[in-house]
């Protein structure tokens, strides 16, 4: 098939097909008057959905059982990849994405054709309910779990680079393949870039999306995620680098990450977790793309007596709330009295207020951490603007 000056040649397009026999031969014979080349993947269809994209002109591939979306990607990116394209547009079969802003997005995505580029859909009022909400909730895991905002992490027109794709991990087979090699995709390095798309919701629009079963699906994929996030392993990046500690250590030094890191140390340092604290502040970085030094800083507002003060404060907090009890310096003077006795260690003097400890820190922890955030936040501004180069004109 010859290319026009409309799509760009370096870019094929995927259709992964499931029972749209009244629809696809639309969506590929518009993609094939625009002059791109066509792939679309039959997942085991019971209707004519193979035929009607053949006759519309695309390459069909059949695979029986029906697999699953995620399965019926994969197999199109290792058909394309052989076959020498080094970037995918996929496309979801049912008609809801306009060929032209599938065009946009693939002359866009030539920009930066290592990245994964996703058509961001501006929803219509005739969009249900319940794809409104659930993109809401999936876009906030997503950007969470990656790091990186997703604008619309189910959306299915996405540009993906066939040779980085095809090296991520994934273990979704349906619907949920798309969250995962979203995040695992951001985890191994590529740049995540959206598009804003307009979208269709057609009276004959036909989905596969199961509420329950595809829900749960995507909760398990959800904890799979979190859990991976959390374990302090390295990611491998497509260029095969790991961990590497001088990027750990300026890891997102921006005045908003670096008034997370300052809350977070803060935090740590006042929560009652005695001797954990650095522990806990290098799991939590790591995991979660803060800057381990800045927040090491403020983890140690808890130093020497500081550490007493801070449960003292916490105690009198909750036994206030509590009983109406509020002396935190005569607890302090207290507690640094039994704390002298030879021998006595902090979790000997404060285990049996632990309760009220407890309690306290619930309320102590947000109210200095965030003001903390928040002051840290204004002054990393403030030195970056005093550090920007003078715009005046030369003489």
């Amino acid at each position: 098939m010859g290319a026009s000056p409309n799509w760009p040649s370096s870019i094929a397009v995927l259709i992964p097909v499931y029972n749209h026999g009244n629809l696809v031969g639309n969506v590929v014979r518009d993609f094939i008057a625009m002059g791109a080349s066509v792939l679309c993947i039959d997942d085991g269809s019971s209707d004519h959905s193979a035929q009607a994209a053949e006759e519309a002109g695309a390459t069909v591939i059949r695979q029986s059982p029906n697999q699953g979306k995620g399965v019926a990607l994969q197999r199109g990116f290792k058909e394309l990849s052989q076959a020498g394209w080094s970037q995918v547009c996929t496309v979801d079969a049912d008609g809801q994405m306009p060929p032209d802003a599938a065009c946009e997005l693939a002359h866009e995505s030539l920009t930066i054709p290592d990245g994964l580029w996703i058509g961001t859909r501006r929803m219509p009022a005739s969009a249900p309910f319940t794809s409104r909400l659930g993109r809401l909730f999936s876009n906030a895991l997503c950007s969470i779990l990656a790091g990186k905002r997703a604008h619309d992490s189910q959306s299915g027109l996405r540009i993906y680079p066939l040779q980085r794709v095809n090296m991520i991990p994934c273990h979704g087979r349906r619907y949920c393949y798309e969250v995962e090699v979203l995040v695992r995709g951001t985890w191994a390095g590529w740049t995540l870039n959206h598009h804003l798309v307009n979208v269709n919701y057609p009276a004959d629009r036909v989905t596969h999306f199961h509420f329950l079963r595809d829900n749960m699906q995507h909760a398990w994929t959800f904890a799979r995620l979190l859990l991976r996030k959390v374990t302090p392993w390295p990611h491998k990046k497509f260029d095969g680098t790991r961990w590497n500690l001088r990027a750990y250590m300026g890891t997102n030094a921006t005045p908003l990450g670096l008034s997370i890191a300052a809350g977070v140390g803060t935090a740590l340092a006042i929560a009652p977790i005695i001797g954990l604290q650095t522990i806990l502040l290098f799991w939590i970085c790591s995991s979660f793309r803060i800057n381990f030094p800045f927040a090491l800083v403020f983890s140690n507002l808890n130093f020497g007596p500081l550490t007493l003060f801070w449960a003292a404060l916490a105690v009198s907090i909750g036994d206030g709330l509590e009983n109406g009890h509020y002396a935190p310096i005569e607890l302090f003077t207290e507690l640094r009295q039994k704390l002298a006795v030879e021998g006595s260690s902090y979790w000997q003097v404060l285990s049996p207020l632990f309760d009220e400890w407890i309690f306290g820190s619930l309320a102590l922890v947000p109210m200095v951490s965030i003001p903390v955030a928040l002051l840290c936040y204004m002054c990393c501004r403030y030195i970056l603007q005093i550090k920007k180069p003078s715009t005046g004109s030369p003489r």
